[in-house]
């Protein structure tokens, strides 16, 4: 779980999905939201072994083992966007276990009449728009040979 935040979105897609997961890193910069996503996993995941990394998800350097899955959920925003590609380079290198999966969640942003999402995240600038299109583009880049938009509609599967 790469820029985790305090697992607001990262636990309940690996618990829902991944129910058995036995080992986990998340990958956060910020001190607070690293120390709620320790109690968040302690109380979700009590059977998971957890490395924590304080750090960016640029300057993290993975783990000994290579992972069958992982998560950007609202993190690529924030990696500036000249390291973008760089990132996607060392997931596919390093991080991503072969035949692994990148799960990357995005809010794309039109830049003409940004949504409230798109104004709090601070995506109303060029330098941190993304898309599908584009994300998809980058990992082709990188290597990653099979990849998939899907679209989310508002409001569809609340209760």
């Amino acid at each position: 779980m790469i820029g985790s935040g305090y697992g607001h979105l990262d636990l309940p897609f690996v618990k829902g999905c991944m129910p058995n997961v036995e080992k986990l890193a998340a990958v956060e910069p910020d001190a607070d939201q690293m120390a709620k996503m320790k109690t968040s996993v302690a109380e979700q995941l009590p059977n998971a072994s957890v490395e924590f990394f304080q750090e960016t998800a640029q300057d993290w350097k993975g783990c000994e083992e290579p992972f069958d899955v992982v998560l950007l959920f609202h993190c690529l925003y924030y990696v500036p966007a000249s390291k973008r590609d760089e990132l996607l380079q060392k997931l596919f290198d390093n991080i991503v276990a072969t035949g692994g999966l990148v799960c990357i969640l995005i809010t794309p942003c039109n830049l003409e009449e940004p949504t409230m999402l798109c104004r709090l995240l601070g995506l109303s600038t060029a330098e941190r728009y993304l898309d599908g299109i584009r994300v998809s583009a980058k990992m082709t880049s990188a290597g990653f040979r099979e990849h998939y938009i899907h679209g989310m509609s508002p409001g569809r599967g609340r209760t």
